[in-house]
């Protein structure tokens, strides 16, 4: 049996148990001049960041011609008189440039036609088809209109690559809304119209089984638009279907416009999609529906189609046995 010791007697590990609590109390402190410190930046007042130097912005790039609706948002600035530019927007020939702009061929429902080639097209609109029947519509006269300017329309139609149009046949409309007023469930109306300006009731007519206004086919190829040359300014070399790399910021900008992918820009490759599309940054409604050769199968179809094949082959192998 262990007996206590002497009373009076000193705790041996009362030295260390000071030391630790000492050890303790000055590592504290230390904590606490290490945080006012950091707060201060040894300064004695509240530690503030030092700011950056900005960066100095770079000059706008300037351009010579008529700016395209779909290249707004590029930052560039129109050259002054005297001024050197650095890109240059002409009107391109049909099938060259870059298409910034969509017509579109619209008829009155009562018509009965949602598809046309191009060489019917531009009959219709000369007059050598009379009638809707002729493509297979109904027994309604063809009244050739456009919304917009003569000059304009003589310039979009050249697309068709069927020589000038006698434009004293079509009735002109200063805008899409007031043709749209004009037109009546039963007209002939045959209506040559901007993208964006599709509306009810209006039927967007294909085109040699292009359809930008239903997402068929490839906008880059479609006859009726607007397009527009992008070049180098200094060298009069084309920009848009060539430039991607490299730092030049011409090639930059005139590839942004050009769409990246070898002169197709965003605003014709999703027209009527969500904004990458220049100026056709908003879905346009439509009246009509897609041709059969157009439709895409849905998904019901395919499965019932996969499921009647399994059917088939479980009775065959039934037979069999």
């Amino acid at each position: 049996m262990e007996y206590p010791g002497p009373a009076g007697a000193r705790n041996p590990w009362l030295p260390w148990f000071v030391a630790s609590v000492a050890a303790f109390g000055l590592s504290l402190g230390a904590l606490a001049f290490v945080l006012v410190e950091a707060v201060t930046d040894g300064s004695g007042g509240t530690a503030t960041a030092q700011p950056q130097p900005a960066p100095a912005p770079e000059p706008p790039l300037r351009y010579r011609g008529a700016l395209p609706a779909a290249a707004a948002g590029l930052g560039l600035a129109p050259a002054g008189p005297g001024e050197p530019a650095d890109l240059a927007f002409e009107p391109a020939a049909p099938g060259e440039g870059v298409p910034v702009r969509l017509f579109i061929p619209a008829a009155a429902p009562g018509a009965g036609v949602d598809a046309l080639t191009g060489e019917q097209l531009a009959a219709a609109l000369r007059g050598e088809a009379a009638s809707w029947a002729a493509f297979g519509g109904f027994d309604r006269p063809i009244e050739p209109a456009f919304a917009g300017t003569p000059a304009e329309a003589q310039g979009i139609l050249a697309g068709l690559g069927a020589g000038p149009f006698d434009l004293s046949r079509f009735r002109f409309f200063a805008t899409a809304e007031e043709l749209r007023a004009a037109l009546a469930f039963d007209s002939g109306m045959l209506a040559i119209v901007p993208f964006e300006g599709l509306r009810p009731p209006m039927v967007a007519l294909a085109i040699d089984g292009m359809d930008p206004a239903r997402g068929y086919g490839e906008p880059a190829r479609w006859p009726l638009a607007e397009r527009v040359a992008v070049r180098a300014a200094d060298a009069g070399r084309p920009v848009c279907a060539g430039a991607g790399g490299g730092g030049d910021r011409r090639a930059a900008a005139a590839d942004h416009e050009g769409g990246g992918d070898g002169g197709h820009p965003d605003v014709a490759l999703h027209p009527g999609g969500d904004p990458g599309h220049g100026g056709l940054d908003e879905p346009a409604p439509f009246a009509g529906r897609a041709t059969s050769s157009q439709r895409p199968i849905s998904r019901r179809a395919r499965s019932t189609g996969r499921s009647r094949t399994t059917r088939s082959r479980t009775a065959a192998s039934r037979r069999r046995t």
